[in-house]
């Protein structure tokens, strides 16, 4: 991609981050990547001819923090990581004070040499690879 072709929308400051009030600055944003979905009609006064531009958006750069800001996740918990959704497994360390998440091996091939590491992990071997699709909701 060019540099020229790049925009930059918007970066909001750890120290001075909205939290879970973020929607205030995301819903003009989402009104417009919708409009760019759907297509507007645009002028090209190089040709002199007008066409329909479409726009996506290809990708946002976050910390984990504004991760779950941006989606409504909560960080905390049991369930931290929204891509495993209610499939994350997960114990309680009573001396640690929090939660320890286990089991992301369980999504490697299945001849990966850690699915048979007990050792290097909690003392199981993982091969259920059955992750649940998630929704909208």
């Amino acid at each position: 991609m060019k540099q020229s072709s790049i925009i930059l929308l918007m970066i909001i400051l750890g120290e001075k981050a909205l939290g879970m009030d973020i929607d205030v600055y995301l819903q003009p944003l989402i009104k417009e990547l919708v409009q760019l979905w759907q297509g507007v009609g645009a002028y090209d006064a190089y040709t002199n001819t007008r066409f329909t531009l479409w726009g996506a958006l290809h990708y946002t750069t976050k910390d984990f923090p504004a991760y779950a800001n941006t989606f409504g996740w909560s960080m905390k918990g049991r369930f931290t990581w929204p891509s495993y959704g209610k499939t994350t497994q997960s114990l309680w360390l009573e001396n640690g004070h929090k939660f320890y998440h286990m089991g992301h091996w369980r999504w490697l091939v299945e001849d990966h040499p850690f699915q048979y590491d007990r050792d290097g992990f909690d003392g199981n071997m993982e091969f259920d690879n059955t992750q649940a699709s998630l929704t909208g909701s």
